[in-house]
C-alpha cells in the first residue's frame, strides 16, 4: 500500500507535467472537477473525460476509505470513539503540509506573475493550456487561500493559485466528517436522539458539498466497506489476483481514458477496479521482507503527500522560466531529458517538505491532544 500510494503521486505529477509542456495523452483537456464552471476560471468547459491525474485521486480516495474509514469503524466498535482525537489526527495531519503548501503556492506564483508578466507566459493562461486558470491573481486572494485551508475549494471558492490538485483534499476533509455519522446513523447501540442528529447532520453536509463533490464519496465508501470484509482468499490465489491486476492496473487506465465514459462513471470503474485489487492484496499478509524494497516503499509513502501538494506550483514556475513564449513542446529526447529533469526536482524539493513538516505530525499531534487534555482537568479556583 506504501508503493502504491507514493506511485499515485507521482502519476499524478507525471499527468500534470506532461500537460503543462506536451499535448495531453488522450487528446483532451485536463481538468478538475468542480460545482461550477465559472469558478474553475479556465477558458473551456470542463471536459468530461478522465485523465491520468484523475485516476490516480482514485486510487487515493479508495485507500483513505480503508485506512481512515477503517479505523473510524474499529473505534466504534472498541468503544473508544472519540470526536475530539479522530479530529485533532485528522486535522493535523492534512495542515500540517498543507499550510506551508499554501505558502509556497502563494509565493511561487507571485514571484511568476511578476519576473514573466509577458501575455505569452503560462501565468497569463495563454489558449491551448489547461493548468492555470484565467483570473490568477484573483484567486490568490486572502479569501481564496484561507478558504483552501478550510477545506472549501471547488464549494465556496476556487482552487488557490496553479495549485489545481487541491481539489480533491476538499472532498477527502468532508468525507472524514460526513463517514462517522453514517456509521452513527446504522450503528446499533445508537439511540434515536443519536441517529436523527446525525442523519441531520450528513443531509446538511452533503447538500452543502454539493453534488460533483458527494457523486465521489462511494468511491471512497468503497475503501471503508473493504475494511468490513473477511480476508478468506487462498494464498496462491491472492498471489495471482494481486499480480495480475497490479500489472494491469495502469492498461486498465488508458482503457478508461479512450473509452466515451461519463466523468463520474469513468472514476468509479476505476475505483472498483482497484478496489479489488486492494482486497487481493490485503490477503497477502506476510510481512515484508527488510530490505531495499521496504526502504523504498516507506520513502514513497513519506513522499505522497507533500509531492501532491507541491508538485503544480513548482512544475508551472520551472515551465514559466524555460518555457518563453510558452508553446507546446515536441516530444523529442531532449525534451523528455528536460521533463524528467524537472520531475526529479520536484520529488526532491516535495521530500524536504517532509523532512521539514509531516516527520514531525505525530509530535505536533501529541502535543495539541496533550493540551487539550490538561484544560479539561484545569481546577476552578473558589472564589
Amino acid at each position: 500500500m506504501d508503493t502504491i500510494r507514493g506511485a499515485a503521486a507521482i502519476l499524478v505529477m507525471l499527468g500534470h507535467s506532461h500537460s503543462l509542456f506536451f499535448s495531453s495523452l488522450n487528446g483532451s483537456a485536463a481538468t478538475m472537477p468542480g460545482r461550477a464552471s465559472e469558478m474553475m476560471a479556465v477558458h473551456h468547459a470542463p471536459s468530461p473525460q478522465i485523465n491520468i491525474g484523475n485516476e490516480a485521486v482514485m486510487v487515493f480516495f479508495v485507500l483513505s476509505g480503508y485506512l481512515v474509514g477503517g479505523s473510524v469503524l474499529r473505534s466504534i466498535q472498541r468503544n473508544c470513539w472519540s470526536w475530539k482525537d479522530y479530529l485533532t489526527k485528522r486535522l493535523t495531519r492534512l495542515w500540517i503540509v498543507l499550510l506551508p503548501a499554501l505558502i509556497l503556492t502563494v509565493v511561487l506564483d507571485h514571484v511568476g506573475i511578476r519576473l514573466y508578466p509577458e501575455s505569452t507566459s503560462i501565468y497569463q493562461s495563454p489558449v491551448g493550456q489547461t493548468e492555470v486558470p484565467a483570473n490568477l491573481i484573483h484567486t490568490l486572494s486572502l479569501r481564496v487561500v484561507a478558504g483552501n485551508g478550510l477545506f472549501l475549494q471547488s464549494i465556496l471558492v476556487p482552487t488557490a493559485g496553479t495549485n489545481g490538485a487541491l481539489w480533491s483534499l476538499s472532498n477527502e476533509f468532508w468525507y472524514y466528517s460526513i463517514f462517522p455519522l453514517l456509521v452513527f446513523i446504522c450503528w446499533r447501540f445508537s439511540t434515536v436522539l443519536v441517529r436523527i442528529v446525525s442523519a441531520l447532520m450528513a443531509v446538511t453536509l452533503l447538500f452543502f458539498i454539493g453534488s460533483n463533490e458527494a457523486a465521489l464519496f462511494p468511491v471512497w465508501l468503497l475503501g471503508a466497506a473493504i475494511s468490513l470484509l473477511p480476508l478468506r482468499l487462498a494464498d496462491r490465489t491472492s498471489w495471482w489476483l494481486t499480480a495480475s491486476l497490479s500489472l494491469l492496473l495502469l492498461p486498465v487506465m488508458i482503457v478508461v481514458r479512450r473509452l466515451p465514459l461519463d466523468l463520474h462513471l469513468a472514476q468509479t470503474c476505476i475505483g472498483l477496479y482497484f478496489g479489488v485489487l486492494l482486497y487481493s492484496l490485503l490477503n497477502r499478509k506476510m510481512p515484508a521482507k527488510r530490505g531495499l524494497y521496504q526502504r523504498v516503499a516507506t520513502v514513497l509513502s513519506d513522499l505522497s503527500y507533500p509531492l501532491y501538494l507541491v508538485h503544480l506550483p513548482i512544475l508551472v514556475f520551472l515551465c514559466a522560466t524555460i518555457n518563453r513564449p510558452w508553446h507546446l513542446w515536441s516530444e523529442s529526447p531532449a525534451h523528455l531529458g528536460l521533463l524528467f529533469a524537472f520531475d526529479a526536482a520536484t520529488i526532491v524539493i516535495a521530500y524536504l517538505f517532509h523532512l521539514c513538516f509531516q516527520r514531525h505530525t505525530e509530535t505536533v499531534r501529541l502535543a495539541i491532544l496533550g493540551r487539550l487534555q490538561q484544560q479539561q482537568h484545569v481546577p476552578v479556583a473558589r472564589t
